[in-house]
């Protein structure tokens, strides 16, 4: 037995290429992905890569697409081994990384590759360094039955239909609002077969138990419109038309409402329920929803202490188990997920009715808008504990263990199961320690609790004032009972994430095993397989899958969907949009969704991946994750492009007193860095004052 020595070569450019067109099974086409870096990020999915498509003999360049090529990775220039991701500069971004004739060369060498295996398409993984190209593997590709190039307008090709993450429906109405908060970009089939049928099962499980749905529609629906979530061109989608149906049928509710608090906006054709279909289960929904919310809120505390300690004996143990015990592990980590949704959900949905009454409250007493200074939590979310934390490490009261064993599950893309969290690399945590200590004369955790009492009390003052003596009485009550909004919220997305990690851990194990078993190239690979797959474990199925899949994920990496649309939707092929070069905007418009003003210099960030918060930095961003939240108190404002009130950053900024404006759409785009803005998370606009 031979031991093989290989060097690493530091590629400027590289990526994957297929001499044979898996997107139309086209064998007279070569399709080539590229990216900066090392080729990882490509293999990984992790950005948008260049591609390009040319056609063999001729060399003809057939399209060109620019990718988006937000990240790279490259090796650790510090550590000197090793690889770090880090954020491609705007320029960049913006440059295809090969020329036509670089494309071409690369073309042929692929060409003198298949020809040499006897004519069979091949996948190859190439880099290129001071001007050369490497090839570095090269293997069948599989699972496709190549043709002649498909005509243009021709129906999908047949691995949408088998594909695990494309499901989409045919008439309702869809969006991937909100959803694209906890599962943001492509999802692969390991992570989608964790929250599917999950969370749909625990949706419908909730409205059957709230007495909102019948028992007769308790089981998951094999019309895809009538269920609550899916995915479609691997992007998780949720079903605007039967949550808000559902919503308008508990008493004060609406399906307007609904649209507002989840998606951030009504848009589209919004039908109301009337008559007996509104009312009709009115009776029994006040039995039951009281009696769910009392059993959910004394199952949270409970249920989360239990996740908490699994999570720390589970996800920190896993190294060393066999391939059995790995994927035992997953699937418990499964189970544990659906366990702790099944409470998560119910508090969810009654969330959204106590911010429907604070809001009609607020309305009432002619001070519109109020509820966002009304629902504040009285000792703080476990996102909060996350910034405490952070504090007392930049102050050396605690150590990177102790933070790590306590906020491990955290990280960049953090519901993503092949994501990597802190737990596995705290690099990050050391950056934000850095962040921390630079602001060290700043506002310290306690500072901004002791701020955020006293702003929330003057907004209970007013709300009084303008009600009177009789009618505060009531709103008190109300006023209280609100502040567990942002507790179960943040609680229960913590369960999940925990959840996620154990089979993050699980899941890694497992690719380790088959890559040693030659069942897969790369470890990582495991992530184009479903849980249920793994537990089958059948062997002979396993590559041809993962060929398959990682071919899908390339495509419906470069999808973007819209924001809502009706059945299937139509999506556009290509990479990040490019920002505007019409002159910048004067005003932007949003939801005011944490109240307040401020102005400072816009940072535009489309990850987690730096810490580079500069004092007085109104951070830009589409979404947020939990995790993002590591980064707010170095902020003085937030802007999202997606969002609601009930939205993760929304909840987060209360709590710190930060004002947010989200759902603004096209924030990211219209603002650039350096920009100074005034945000006001009280009306939802953002002003532009000044321009680079």
């Amino acid at each position: 037995m031979a031991v093989v020595v290989q060097i690493m070569i530091p590629s400027e450019v590289a990526g994957v290429m297929f001499t044979g067109n898996p997107l139309n099974q086209a064998s007279d086409q070569i399709l080539l992905n590229a990216n900066w870096g090392l080729g990882e990020a490509v293999v990984q999915g992790v950005t948008s890569p260049d591609q390009y498509v040319i056609e063999h003999k001729t060399w003809r360049v057939l399209e060109r697409t620019l990718g988006g090529k937000d990240l790279e990775i490259v090796r650790d220039p510090e550590a000197g081994h090793g690889t770090v991701e880090r954020e491609v500069e705007e320029a960049r971004r913006q440059r295809f990384t090969l020329t036509d004739e670089r494309v071409v060369e690369l073309a042929e060498l692929g060409a003198r590759i298949q020809d040499f295996y006897g004519g069979a398409p091949q996948d190859i993984e190439w880099a290129l360094t001071d001007g050369r190209f490497h090839l570095l593997q090269a293997r069948p590709v599989t699972g496709v039955s190549f043709g002649r190039a498909t005509p243009a307008g021709a129906s999908p090709s047949p691995q949408l239909a088998t594909s695990p993450v494309h499901q989409p429906g045919r008439h309702a109405r869809w969006t991937t609002a909100n959803v694209d908060e906890g599962l943001p970009g492509t999802v692969t089939p390991l992570t989608w077969s964790l929250y599917f049928p999950a969370t749909e099962t625990t949706m419908r499980d909730c409205w059957v138990d709230l007495g909102v749905m019948p028992e007769a529609q308790r089981a998951v629906p094999l019309d895809v419109d009538a269920r609550f979530i899916s995915v479609a061109y691997g992007h998780a989608i949720a079903n605007v038309d039967t949550m808000g149906q559902m919503a308008a049928r508990v008493p004060g509710g609406s399906a307007a409402r609904m649209e507002e608090q989840l998606f951030g906006a009504v848009e589209g054709d919004t039908v109301e329920p009337t008559g007996l279909t509104k009312i009709g289960r009115y009776p029994i929904v006040a039995v039951k929803l009281p009696r769910a919310v009392r059993r959910a809120m004394k199952d949270l505390a409970p249920r989360a202490q239990e996740m908490t300690a699994w999570w720390e004996r589970t996800a920190f143990a896993l190294e060393h188990a066999s391939l059995t015990e790995a994927v035992e592990a997953l699937v418990e980590a499964r189970a544990r997920y659906e366990s702790v949704l099944t409470v998560h959900m119910v508090l969810s949905m009654a969330a959204q009715g106590v911010m429907g009454q604070v809001e009609s409250l607020a309305a009432r007493a002619g001070l519109r808008g109020l509820e966002r200074e009304l629902i504040k939590s009285d000792e703080g979310t476990a996102e909060f504990e996350l910034v405490r934390d952070l504090w007392r490490l930049s102050r050396d009261e605690i150590d990177v263990d102790h933070f790590v064993r306590a906020h491990g599950y955290h990280g960049p893309r953090e519901g993503l199961v092949e994501s990597i969290v802190w737990r596995e690399d705290p690099a990050p945590v050391l950056e934000l320690v850095k962040a921390y200590r630079m602001r060290a004369g700043g506002d310290d955790v306690d500072t901004l609790v002791a701020r955020r009492r006293s702003e929330h009390q003057d907004a209970i003052r007013r709300l009084e004032s303008a009600l009177g003596p009789l009618r505060s009485i009531p709103a008190r009550a109300l006023i209280r009972f609100a502040a567990h909004v942002p507790i179960w919220r943040e609680t229960g997305r913590a369960c999940m994430l925990r959840a996620v990690d154990v089979a993050r851990a699980a899941s890694r194990v497992v690719g380790r095993h088959l890559a040693a078993e030659g069942l897969l190239d790369d470890a990582s690979d495991v992530r184009f397989l479903t849980i249920d797959e793994l537990a089958a474990m059948d062997r002979d199925s396993i590559r041809a899958l993962v060929t398959q899949r990682r071919i899908d994920h390339q495509a419906y990496d470069a999808m973007t969907l819209p924001h809502v649309w009706r059945g299937v939707p139509d999506v556009e092929v290509g990479g990040r949009e490019a920002p505007s070069n019409d002159a910048p905007i004067a005003t932007l418009a949003g939801l005011g969704v944490s109240a307040g003003i401020t102005e400072g210099t816009v940072r535009v960030m489309l990850s987690l991946d730096t810490t580079d918060i500069a004092e007085g930095t109104v951070m830009v961003c589409k979404a947020t994750d939990p995790s993002w939240a590591s980064l707010f108190p170095l902020a003085r404002g937030v802007i999202t492009d997606v969002g609601s009130a009930l939205s993760h950053a929304a909840i987060v900024c209360r709590e710190l007193g930060l004002p947010c404006v989200a759902n603004t759409r096209t924030g990211t785009r219209d603002l650039r860095d350096g920009m100074r803005v005034r945000v006001n998370g009280t009306t939802g606009t953002v002003d532009v004052l000044d321009t680079p």
